[in-house]
């Protein structure tokens, strides 16, 4: 079977997206990165493919030596080791840990884990627990989005055309234009969800259920959460 047969096959951004899960989970598991650094591996994966890797894997690949998936799981592999000694100034140590200032500003010392789990639960409670919902959420809170974050609110939408969004919202901003990071994303949200409202009408949407979040948080919970508070926690809890 030739290589555009096999493809023709698969969805290709989740085949991709599945291996790249399944090689960074194999990093984790022989400890060549710690747990929490599996997302940064993901990324730097995703990257490299766009940057002309996958065309070059593709291109390498002969049909009949072995099948397409345990190929590009191979590839991905050696591709990973490569990025972790290109890195080690990145990976050699735990760059996850929140902020001191981020805690600090939640007014709780250190976060509770039952709030976190809260948080999580009434996320979904209130609506919020969706794929395009945590990208707003992570533009709102001024938090880098990831390929992950945009192929699970786009699966459909070519790795290519993501690519912008990544190097436009993987950075954190000026909390102060939480408009004009919005804007960015304005786009992506106009394709998969063609009826849309405007940046205004999702300004309004996302206002509304941050609301009834706060509500319930402080309904059930005895901490009182300002506005302020509240985007902090959902740093720490996106």
């Amino acid at each position: 079977m030739s290589l555009s047969h096999t493809l023709a096959l698969v969805d290709e951004a989740s085949f991709i997206a599945e291996q790249i899960r399944k090689v960074s989970q194999k990093c984790v598991y022989k400890r060549m990165i710690h747990p929490d650094q599996r997302e940064d591996l993901q990324q730097d994966l995703y990257v490299r493919l766009l940057e002309g890797g996958w065309a070059n894997i593709c291109a390498a690949y002969q049909p009949g030596v072995s099948s397409f998936g345990y190929y590009v799981e191979f590839c991905l592999y050696n591709l990973s080791k490569n990025i972790l000694q290109s890195r080690q100034h990145r990976y050699g140590a735990d760059l996850l840990d929140y902020p001191v200032e981020l805690v600090a500003d939640v007014g709780l010392g250190v976060v509770p884990e039952d709030l976190v789990l809260v948080t999580r639960r009434l996320l979904g409670f209130v609506g919020l627990d969706t794929p395009k919902y945590r990208l707003l959420l992570k533009v709102k809170v001024n938090k880098p989005l990831t390929m992950n974050d945009l192929i699970g609110y786009a699966p459909e939408v070519p790795l290519a055309d993501l690519l912008p969004y990544y190097e436009a919202l993987s950075m954190p901003g000026d909390k102060r234009h939480y408009s004009r990071r919005l804007a960015k994303l304005l786009p992506l949200l106009q394709r998969v969800e063609p009826r849309a409202c405007g940046l205004a009408g999702v300004q309004r949407d996302l206002k509304r259920k941050l609301n009834k979040l706060s509500n319930r948080l402080n309904v059930h919970l005895e901490y009182d959460f300002d506005k302020e508070s509240l985007l902090n926690l959902l740093y720490i809890v996106l």
